[in-house]
């Protein structure tokens, strides 16, 4: 019996040594495993096609293999068809589709759930989660005492550096999808917060939420975590304009701008507006006249700056699908502003070639250009854009129409 025991204890013992060995190789030499998937000579003999040499001449190590999956496949612009692996932009796309289809809340809600759907069926989620965690404890974030080695800790940096640019590429994209969301909403983020922040917050909650369904599937559904991402985007958001937006005008601090603005807008938008627009403003304000014309001149300018805010809502910048959106997302708001207040786009005047509608004009026309050959179409269509959006929603339809000749 004495034998036994010790046999047994000398077993459990030796496996614990062997599993605590494992352990440790695991996170010391977490680059390796992964690297011994694609050797060179172990990808030539796969691909049947390419020599063992010129493998070798092309990839060099298998360590160079994975930092070059990280710096041209996990990037936004690589796309494979034999891998069912579209380009960022053609995913962001579908988002933003998702998004431009409803109004707002139900818009947001429809966007995000494309977002976290993405994460279940895209090979650039796999790869990228493999690559980040065999390389997790080269981060400089990472203090415990088992790390990997020291000679693989520069190329674990450079394949890390190169996911963060992907990740900040993702990040900048989500945050113009929030911006647009947040104009619509006219929310803005607490004070201390920017657009960014938010952003890579809510960004984080998914990415964690992804991670917790892989691994336990019926924890939550993809309802559940646009829910929450949006139940936490109002916790770090209030009532009121972005600060780009107000920012744009060159108001005195003391300027109640946001409420000149909007109060502006409402005067507009009544159903017997005020003979002098700008007296009213001022005497809801509190202010007198003469500190509105000293921002804005007069009342067009006013009624400009009103459609710079509350239509255009800040620049339009980001990739092809990031302005597209925020064109159409404009778009629909002039379409609104069309029907309910019809007297404000009147007052902006008539002069085609500058203020806001203006600039949302070569906005579109610098999209159109990207899909057209001459200058002559691109500028027609942004022309017929803007007409058709003037109109009103009764014309949304033909609107809609011509913004898929803009995307297509």
């Amino acid at each position: 019996m004495t034998g036994g025991s010790k046999m047994r204890r000398s077993t459990a013992e030796s496996l614990d040594a062997l599993l605590d060995l494992a352990t440790q190789r695991l996170i010391t030499h977490s680059l390796d495993a992964l690297a011994g998937l694609v050797t060179p000579s172990t990808l030539a003999r796969s691909s049947h096609t390419v020599s063992v040499d010129t493998a070798y001449r092309l990839l060099g190590s298998p360590e160079r293999t994975i930092e070059l999956l990280a710096e041209r496949v996990i990037t936004p612009e690589f796309a494979s068809d034999a891998l069912a692996w579209p380009t960022f932009g053609d995913v962001f796309e579908g988002v933003i589709d998702s998004y431009s289809a409803l109004d707002s809340l139900d818009g947001a809600h429809a966007s995000l759930r494309a977002l976290i759907a993405n994460n279940f069926v895209l090979p650039s989620v796999v790869v990228g989660r493999l690559v980040a965690a065999a390389t997790l404890t080269a981060s400089e974030s990472w203090t415990g005492e088992i790390r990997l080695r020291d000679e693989q800790l520069e190329v674990a940096r450079a394949i890390r550096a190169a996911i963060r640019t992907m990740v900040h590429t993702l990040d900048g994209e989500f945050a113009r999808l929030l911006r647009i969301v947040l104009v619509e909403l006219r929310r803005r983020p607490t004070a201390g917060r920017s657009v960014d922040h938010v952003a890579v917050l809510l960004r984080t909650l998914v990415d964690g939420a992804v991670d917790r369904m892989l691994l336990d599937p019926g924890s939550m559904t993809i309802d559940d975590v646009a829910s929450a991402t949006m139940d936490l985007g109002f916790a770090l958001t209030e009532d009121g304009l972005l600060p780009e937006i107000t920012g744009t005008f060159g108001a005195p601090d003391d300027f109640p701008l946001e409420s000149v603005l909007l109060t502006a807008e409402q005067q507009w938008s009544a159903d017997r507006p005020p003979a002098n627009v700008l007296a009213a403003v001022a005497d809801t304000c509190g202010i007198t006249t003469g500190e509105i014309e000293a921002v804005f001149a007069d009342e067009a300018g006013l009624a400009d700056a009103v459609v710079r805010a509350l239509v255009l809502c800040g620049p339009i910048t980001g990739s092809r699908e990031s302005r597209f959106a925020m064109v159409s997302t404009a778009l629909r708001r002039l379409a609104h502003r069309a029907d309910a207040a019809p007297r404000l786009l009147a007052a902006i005047g008539s002069d085609p070639d500058t203020g806001a509608l203006a600039d949302l004009g070569d906005e579109i026309g610098a999209l159109a250009a990207l899909r057209s050959s001459t200058s002559p179409e691109a500028d027609r269509l942004a022309d017929q854009l803007l007409a058709s959006a003037r109109k009103g929603m009764a014309q949304w339809d033909s609107t809609t129409f011509l913004l898929e000749l803009l995307k297509d």
